[in-house]
């Protein structure tokens, strides 16, 4: 078999004799014309005979005049155009291939890293969460989705949604350290020993912080929370019709986001994840008004439980007066972008 670099000379060699072919022909047809041109002079031929011949070399001459003519200023802008069309049908032919065998693979999307959502994000976020029968999220301590969740919760595109939650164990001090660790990192700050101490304790409050803005809106919207040990790099979100998949690269406040379909791998991979995690969970509640479930959470006693269970010392009212602080901040930040809390977001 020949190797690309050989293939490559052959070509070029017969291009070349190709060329000088061509070049020899016109010479041939060149000297054929003008012989038969003089034909009739050198032997001296009666009866007309002479301007036949010299109309037909001169027809040969003029054929090869027109063929250089054609050769030199028509031809080369035909090819040109020609071998243009046919890359751009090639590529076109080349990414319908590997769109069909790679579209199992390939998100439908991606939307690069902001400090707040992004316009065609939101667009493609409200679309798959209207038409909607659940909302499945995975990430640390999910503070902007409880904000969304909490914002929203009148709305009835929220409201018919069953929502699961996984959020990070705040009782496990590896985790959290690791946690705190990636996101100093993303934050190009040194990991010191009292830096890492205030992000863990960070967290661990973020955390005890949705878990109170999810119970206050347990009358419109109920929750299933669910812990996990899982190590920081990715943040799902996931619909009927598609998924969200973040991962935790970069220092932006909202990451580069790619957009899956439900018939993707990743989308069947990161569900079947998903139900791994919530069977699996370290520990689970369920924040309703109602309910025959033993993890039911309905009044501000058995929230309180499940906090001290967790590790959190906190009172009621300072986890609420510190949800509104970041629900503020949050607010800010939304409209600064030209968002309104107001509108499915």
């Amino acid at each position: 078999m020949l190797e690309d670099d050989d293939r490559r000379l052959v070509g070029r060699l017969l291009h070349r004799l190709s060329g000088a072919w061509a070049v020899l022909t016109l010479l041939f047809l060149t000297v054929i014309g003008l012989a038969i041109s003089l034909a009739g002079d050198v032997l001296h031929l009666t009866n007309g005979q002479d301007k036949y011949l010299e109309a037909i070399g001169s027809s040969v001459l003029a054929s090869v005049i027109v063929y250089v003519l054609v050769s030199l200023f028509l031809e080369p802008p035909r090819q040109h155009a020609q071998a243009e069309s046919i890359s751009i049908n090639a590529i076109e032919v080349a990414n319908e291939q590997f769109q069909r065998r790679f579209e199992a693979s390939l998100p439908t999307a991606s939307y690069e890293e902001s400090r707040v959502p992004k316009p065609n994000f939101r667009q493609s976020f409200v679309l798959l969460l209207s038409s909607s029968t659940r909302y499945d999220y995975k990430g640390d301590s999910a503070n902007f989705t409880s904000f969304r969740l909490y914002s929203l919760s009148h709305r009835d595109e929220i409201r018919r949604l069953e929502i699961r939650i996984c959020l990070l164990d705040p009782r496990v001090d590896k985790l959290l350290r690791a946690h705190a660790e990636h996101r100093l990192a993303r934050m190009k700050q040194l990991a010191t020993t009292d830096g890492l101490a205030r992000e863990m304790e960070k967290l661990r409050q973020d955390v005890f912080v949705t878990m109170v803005a999810l119970f206050d809106i347990r009358h419109m919207v109920t929750t299933n929370l669910y812990f996990h040990v899982d190590l920081p790099f990715f943040r799902c979100e996931l619909f009927d019709e598609g998924m969200f998949l973040t991962y935790y690269l970069g220092s932006a406040t909202y990451p580069e986001t790619l957009h899956f379909a439900n018939r993707t791998r990743p989308y069947m991979a990161y569900n079947k994840g998903l139900e791994l995690t919530r069977r699996f969970a370290s520990k689970s509640m369920y924040l309703s008004s109602v309910g025959p479930s033993a993890d039911l959470v309905d009044t501000d006693e058995k929230l309180l439980d499940r906090l001290r269970e967790l590790g959190c010392q906190a009172d009621l009212n300072v986890l609420r007066q510190k949800m509104e602080e970041r629900f503020e901040a949050l607010q800010t930040e939304l409209q600064g972008g030209g968002v309104s809390p107001q509108e499915l977001f």
